[in-house]
């Protein structure tokens, strides 16, 4: 079974890009514009790994983080963002993001973020 990823941003064009690379690297990637589609994919689905925006708008990337982190401690988030601001790469960390990304990156660095980040689920299983 592939692993699965949510994707979180506004732009719709980068999310679809982003969607397109995971998907072609072999990752079940849903997408979502808003914190609300994300909060009900989050719901009904269960996920291996989160990429989140910062700038939402309905509510900040960082809020969404923090509710993920409630009920899912250790399910990886990469932030991705266009801030590179150092008070706002902090700001993610206390939110429990586990790597920041400043937008643009190469779909090489987010690829081999995702690979990073969800390597020991490709030595189990699933069934």
């Amino acid at each position: 079974m592939a692993i699965k990823i949510l994707c979180v941003d506004d732009q719709i064009d980068a999310l679809e890009a982003e969607k397109l690379l995971l998907q072609l690297e072999g990752y079940n990637a849903n997408v979502a514009t808003t914190a609300r589609d994300a909060m009900m994919l989050i719901e009904h689905n269960q996920y291996d790994l989160f990429i989140l925006d910062t700038h939402l708008p309905d509510r900040s990337g960082l809020d969404l983080c923090r509710w993920i982190r409630v009920t899912s401690k250790d399910i990886p988030i990469v932030i991705y963002s266009g801030n590179s601001y150092r008070a706002a790469i902090d700001e993610a960390w206390a939110a429990g993001a586990n790597r920041y990304l400043i937008k643009p990156a190469a779909f090489e660095d987010i690829l081999s973020t995702v690979q990073e980040l969800t390597k020991h689920l490709s030595l189990t299983v699933k069934v």
